[in-house]
């Protein structure tokens, strides 16, 4: 598959693999749309990736918040016109038993790790059904299909996103 030229937003790019895939993108001769919550990593990764690929950008957003998804999406696409793959990278976990966990904590978890991905795919998919072009990839976890001791609240999150995906699978494989 060649990525030259193709729009690539990936959710969490500030760091770990979202910041490793922007890189890898880059390098593949994609336009990388990085987003994440900290302005200095995000900025970090462009520089890395600027001398490879002179239109990447970074958005600083917060994809558990709805607003600010739909700003982003809509800054990319008035920008570059089109989203070709879309990479739900962004998540947050924590290692604590659920009877300490706070429901603060666990609502947190979900909004980063599952609803940040249906608030992208809910405002990138219209575009890229009209277009009858694009992938998703969302990225979950092996915490998607067996729990584990003490992050109960992530692996929900990840079931979640597995559960999401299959479904979204069946329901667009006629594009």
């Amino acid at each position: 598959m060649s990525f030259e030229n193709q729009i690539v937003l990936i959710t969490g790019a500030s760091s770990g693999i979202g910041r490793c895939l922007a890189i890898d993108f880059a390098k593949a001769g994609a336009v990388v749309i990085g987003c994440g919550r900290s302005r200095d990593r995000l900025d970090s990764m462009l520089e890395e990736i600027r001398p490879v690929s002179r239109s990447s950008m970074a958005i600083p957003c917060d994809v558990g918040t709805r607003e600010h998804v739909q700003s982003m999406v809509t800054k990319v696409l008035e920008e570059f016109g089109n989203i070709d793959i879309l990479i739900n990278n962004a998540g947050i976990g924590m290692r604590k038993p659920f009877v300490e966990t706070s429901l603060e904590t666990v609502e947190e978890i979900m909004r980063t790790n599952y609803l940040g991905m249906i608030y992208c795919i809910h405002a990138v998919l219209p575009s890229m059904m009209v277009r009858r072009s694009g992938h998703i990839v969302n990225v979950s976890s092996i915490a998607g299909i067996a729990g584990f001791l003490n992050i109960g609240a992530y692996c929900a999150s990840k079931f979640a996103i597995n559960g999401f995906s299959e479904s979204l699978y069946y329901e667009l494989k006629p594009y």
